[in-house]
């Protein structure tokens, strides 16, 4: 609030706070100096002032946030300085994967008072006894909301509070595509660096991944798990991925209790870290689905779980009703994390952010990096083999379309040359018959004249040909 404003009216201890942000909806301008950035702020906001104290620059002034994400969106203006829960909502609500959201410390964060007039300082007196009170814990909460976006934002200010501009690290095997993967630059990619990019842009916290060999030890690690209620040392989040899985059987349609149950995992999955539920005491992950067929119809696994969409397939492809069975019971593969050393506060903000995040963000990351050792039922090899052998018969048959194009060429090229060489010999021949005095005819075998000196004979060819 400004000091103009403290003078007309009273205001209350604040109630809570709520972060102020800065949003950008071109990571590119994340390197962009601040005093380079064209500006955007709420129309009497005490930000506008702040912005531009800060740049020296004076930012455009908008009257709503729909207008300042527009503005950023024209091109007209760099950054947007709004409520942090207006932009996360924003963001998860569009699905906004490239955006970027800042927390300059020179921002500051937003207090929610009550306002009365001068006359009513008995009531703020009172009013700022309450506050005390409930943050001693004297008190219950005088202030509670479900809002997911206000929730982050309480989980924010504390992590902040608690590690300020920290690193947050996490860790897991870096040879896991496509999961994870070093590329030649040296850099990390895969689902789960962009994963983790996509948490650092919306909370303005930079993650970053430490090898395994480190010294220190991560704040964070990637585990899977079956089911619920997993098993772990440290505290799990919730599941930031999940994947559904149907049951399939043989033709016997009967799960035996003493056997052992299969699952289809995607590639490199099986080789995070893996969390024992009640559920996963007597399953086998597997990644290629011919072994885990074959498996089935050897008696080794009586029930065998595909993802959703596989199991889809089997019954597009008739495989479902001639030897396999889909059975009601669904599974589900669910990647978290875990948080070490204890730390609530960072346990909870990731909480809080995934309960955030809209289906569909995760969804694109997801099925970007999706691999299995399948092709519509066969093995990665197998497709590849036949592949090969296409692509030789393919160019075999253009090889052979190509010889034979070329021999018709040359065929036709020899014939007009036939002809181009008969032409000139019939007229080397027509100019000796002219130097003779005498008459002379020359005819074809049939008897057909061809060639002769005689006038009247050129007469009429010449008339012949212009007819």
């Amino acid at each position: 609030m400004t000091e103009e404003r403290r003078k007309k009216v009273l205001f209350s201890n604040p109630f809570y706070q709520t972060s102020t942000a800065v949003y950008l909806a071109d990571t590119h301008n994340t390197t962009r100096p601040e005093e380079r950035r064209r500006w955007a702020c709420l129309s009497g906001s005490v930000y506008c002032e702040v912005i531009q104290q800060q740049t020296n620059q004076r930012p455009a002034m908008v009257d709503s946030f729909d207008m300042g994400v527009a503005l950023v969106h024209s091109g007209k203006a760099h950054a947007l300085v709004a409520s942090y829960i207006n932009i996360a909502n924003y963001v998860d609500s569009n699905n906004d994967l490239h955006a970027s959201i800042e927390f300059p410390k020179w921002l500051p964060r937003e207090e929610v008072r009550l306002v009365a007039s001068y006359e009513q300082s008995v009531l703020v007196d009172i009013i700022n006894k309450v506050i005390q009170l409930a943050n001693d814990n004297r008190l219950p909460s005088y202030f509670s909301s479900s809002n997911p976006y206000y929730l982050l934002d309480k989980a924010l200010i504390a992590f902040h509070s608690l590690h300020g501009d920290e690193v947050v690290t996490y860790s897991m095997r870096d040879n896991l595509p496509p999961l994870i993967s070093q590329s030649s630059s040296g850099t990390y990619i895969g689902a789960i660096p962009d994963f983790m990019s996509m948490l650092g842009s919306r909370v303005g916290v930079d993650i970053q991944y430490l090898p395994l060999d480190s010294e220190s030890s991560a704040d964070l690690g990637v585990v899977s798990y079956v089911g619920r209620n997993p098993v772990a040392h440290n505290l799990v989040t919730q599941p930031f991925m999940t994947l559904k899985y149907r049951g399939v059987v043989g033709d016997t349609g009967m799960i035996k209790s003493d056997s052992k149950a299969g699952i289809l995992i995607q590639t490199k999955i099986s080789h995070v870290e893996q969390l024992q539920t009640e559920t996963t005491l007597n399953m086998v992950a597997y990644d290629d689905i011919e072994v885990m067929l074959k498996d089935l119809e050897q008696g080794k696994l009586s029930v065998i779980y595909l993802p959703v969409d596989v199991a889809s397939t089997f019954t597009v492809s008739n495989l479902i009703g001639e030897q396999y069975t889909l059975i009601d019971k669904e599974l589900e593969l669910n990647l978290a994390f875990t948080v070490k050393h204890q730390d609530t506060a960072l346990f909870t903000l990731i909480n809080q952010l995934i309960s955030t995040f809209d289906n569909g963000e995760v969804l694109k990351i997801k099925n970007r990096y999706r691999q299995f050792e399948m092709v519509e039922g066969y093995k990665k090899q197998t497709v590849w083999y036949y592949s090969v052998l296409v692509l030789i018969l393919v160019f075999a048959l253009l090889g052979v379309l190509y010889l034979t194009l070329l021999n018709s060429k040359l065929k036709v090229e020899h014939r007009e040359r036939q002809v181009q060489q008969k032409d000139a010999e019939l007229k080397r021949l027509q100019e000796i018959i002219n130097e003779f005095n005498s008459i002379i005819f020359i005819a074809k075998p049939d008897g057909e004249i061809q060639l002769s000196n005689c006038p009247s004979f050129k007469r009429a060819v010449s008339e012949m040909s212009i007819a």
